[in-house]
């Protein structure tokens, strides 16, 4: 006697809502942090070459969190799950990473950089877990799968096409069109 695979699947507005967080929230993120060696080198006077070894060196960092956050993430059990949760708290460092980053410690000095850029990479493997374990809860039918890509590459597109527009009209102006602004 054959088994007949049962699949979960969701409905077309779940799918399309789900990967607004990693391809519209995530790269606003991402957007940012294309210009985290600018912020380094303007705001913290760290040559571009040294922040540039430091973003390469927090890697290995990186490369301790996320296993360490993988399995924290399977003792998590509340009665909101723990994918919302670990969302929130992820987005949550993040963005006050960002804060800290790009505008709360301008001047701060390399050390405070290199705590605070740590601190973001937290948040992003907190929510990068988060967005791996939600994926296959959303839906595990093959027939679905494909539309999760292709949502979530629709909100990556509009995310960066809008947020360029955004830089390139309010705040390039700002600064004679050029990227950094020099004193």
């Amino acid at each position: 006697m054959e088994e007949k695979s049962i699949y979960r699947s969701a409905k077309p507005w779940q799918i399309r809502l789900y990967t607004l967080a990693p391809g519209g929230i995530g790269n606003c993120f991402y957007l940012l942090m294309m210009y985290v060696s600018y912020i380094a080198n303007e705001g913290y006077g760290i040559a571009v070459a040294v922040s540039g070894i430091i973003m390469t060196a927090t890697r290995i960092f990186d490369g301790i969190t996320d296993p360490l956050c993988a399995f924290i993430s399977d003792r998590i059990s509340t009665k909101h799950g723990k994918i919302r949760i670990l969302l929130a708290i992820g987005w949550a460092v993040m963005a006050l990473s960002c804060w800290l980053m790009f505008i709360g410690g301008i001047g701060g000095g390399i050390v405070y950089f290199i705590v605070v850029y740590c601190l973001y990479i937290v948040g992003y493997t907190i929510t990068s877990v988060a967005s791996n374990i939600a994926t296959p809860v959303i839906t595990n039918d093959p027939k679905q799968r494909p539309l999760l890509a292709r949502w979530q590459n629709i909100w990556t597109m509009a995310t960066m096409m809008v947020l360029n527009m955004v830089v390139a009209a309010l705040f390039l102006p700002r600064y004679n069109n050029e990227y950094t602004h020099h004193s």
